[in-house]
């Protein structure tokens, strides 16, 4: 059923009530920033809005065995709702007690936004109890243009006292969950993984987002997700036999995991396989230029270095999200009597999930120790060189001021000799007749200086003391510079 009320006013009334769903739950700082996002996150016409709804419903006859097995391997009923009608009927069929339900969230790429309204998305907040810090996980789905909150992740849990609506089922009581009654638990987080996106270019995987939130409602046993922008297998993965996994509360994390663990190591092999490529083009001792390298080789092997010091970053990250699920699954399989040998194979589910991280983590990172190990080789490599052109420049400098040491010897025992000889061939020394008696010219010559030689030997020092002191000011400039710029 289509509504009639234009999509500018439908975004308003979502966005209101959101405001009134989270007031009381987040800051007004937190919300604001998450308003001004809206737009970005969330489609503006309806008509363009699509949530796949799973449900699966459990049999009433508990008794019959062959009934409980069929009921295990959660065969799915899906629908497809494109209006908040739909989405309200849905949400309804999925409400009664025992029942397990599934809401995707998707995007056309990892740019775009979420095919929901804000109206759409509020009905969810308000049937899953959404906690606020699912709100910030969400601001990564905006649309965008670049990729710099690509190593965001977080995981947050909550516990709920409040019960005011849920069914019951069987007459159960409210649970205690850390000293305190509860009814309902919920966990979020992000996660990010790698996907072939069948595009031709150089690299054929793109790094994507996705982010789930869990509710169970102690009291009801029923357990509601919503996933946005799952990976691609998560959703064959739902069709496939559940038998020890459905069991357990938290087992919808367990193939929401395991399909975002799919092509990790594929990825890390082909990132690895070229930044090795690269490594064995660039790692030679003679100039790029003679073997056709370019600036452009060093900055690939950049990038790849980053994209895996990236994915590193992920992987880690994605095993402190699994610890938390780990911690937490002990409280809710506490307090929802999940059998012994349901907790215990969901625990080893999910420890064999978390070993296979760690294996990718630990031989991603011995890749990235023979990687440091060969670049600082070539490091040496290149100090070496450089050393040996310092040790020849500096034995050429000693061979030139061994040349000037001597050239300066030699000028020091003529100078004074030519400082002398240049006095007497001046016009302030000459030789005359003596003078006899009566002014006769006598035998001889006598030597006479000029009388005003006194005037150059004083415009002489005080030009060599000018230029003293001219030499020392522009020194102490030079420093003081210096010194500032430091």
């Amino acid at each position: 059923m289509a509504s009639n009320v234009p999509s500018d006013v439908q975004m308003l009334e979502g966005l209101g009530i959101l405001r009134d769903t989270f007031k009381d739950r987040i800051l007004s700082t937190s919300w604001t920033q998450f308003e001004a996002k809206t737009s970005s996150i969330f489609l503006e016409d309806p008509l363009e809005s699509e949530v796949e709804v799973l449900i699966h419903s459990p049999f009433t006859d508990h008794h019959n065995a062959a009934n409980k097995q069929l009921d295990q391997l959660m065969s799915w009923d899906v629908e497809c709702a494109r209006t908040k009608h739909q989405l309200d009927i849905a949400l309804q069929k999925a409400s009664t007690p025992g029942s397990s339900r599934i809401l995707i969230l998707s995007r056309l790429n990892s740019w775009s936004r979420l095919n929901i309204t804000p109206a759409m998305f509020a009905a969810i907040c308000l049937s899953d109890e959404i906690i606020a810090p699912f709100l910030k996980i969400l601001t990564g789905f905006r649309q965008k243009w670049d990729s710099s909150d690509q190593d965001f992740m977080a995981c947050y849990t909550d516990a709920s006292t409040k019960n005011d609506h849920e069914p019951t089922a069987g007459g159960q009581k409210t649970k205690i969950l850390g000293g305190c009654k509860c009814w309902r638990y919920s966990l979020c987080y992000n996660i990010r993984h790698f996907e072939r996106h069948g595009q031709d270019s150089a690299d054929p995987f793109s790094c994507r987002q996705s982010a789930i939130h869990h509710t169970y409602f102690l009291n009801s046993r029923r357990s509601s997700s919503v996933v946005i922008h799952p990976p691609i297998t998560f959703r064959q993965a739902l069709e496939g036999p559940q038998l020890a996994r459905s069991s357990h509360p938290l087992s919808v994390h367990l193939t929401y995991l395991d399909a975002g663990l799919l092509n990790w190591r594929e990825y890390l092999i082909y990132q690895a396989g070229k930044l090795r490529d690269l490594r064995m083009e660039v790692s030679i001792s003679k100039p790029y230029g003679a073997f056709g390298i370019k600036l452009s080789s060093k900055q690939r092997i950049n990038s790849l270095r980053e994209s895996l010091y990236s994915a590193q970053a992920i992987l880690l990250n994605t095993q402190n999200t699994i610890d938390s699920i780990r911690s937490h699954a002990n409280k809710v399989a506490h307090v929802s009597h999940v059998a012994a040998a349901v907790q215990e194979s969901f625990q080893n589910d999910l420890e064999n999930l978390a070993n296979e991280y760690d294996d990718i983590t630990k031989s991603h990172e011995q890749e990235l120790l023979h990687q440091n190990g060969l670049h600082l080789a070539q490091i040496a490599e290149r100090d070496s060189q450089e050393t040996k052109t310092m040790a020849l420049l500096s034995d050429k400098t000693y061979r030139d001021s061994r040349t000037m040491r001597i050239a300066t010897v030699v000028a020091m025992f003529y100078l004074p000799a030519n400082l002398v000889i240049s006095f007497f061939s001046s016009v302030l020394v000459w030789f005359e007749n003596k003078r006899g008696e009566g002014g006769a010219d006598s035998e001889g010559q006598a030597l006479r200086v000029h009388s005003q030689t006194w005037l150059a030997v004083v415009i002489s020092i005080a030009l060599s003391a000018l230029t003293v002191l001219a030499s020392f000011w522009w020194d102490r400039r030079e420093r003081r510079i210096s010194v500032e710029s430091c």
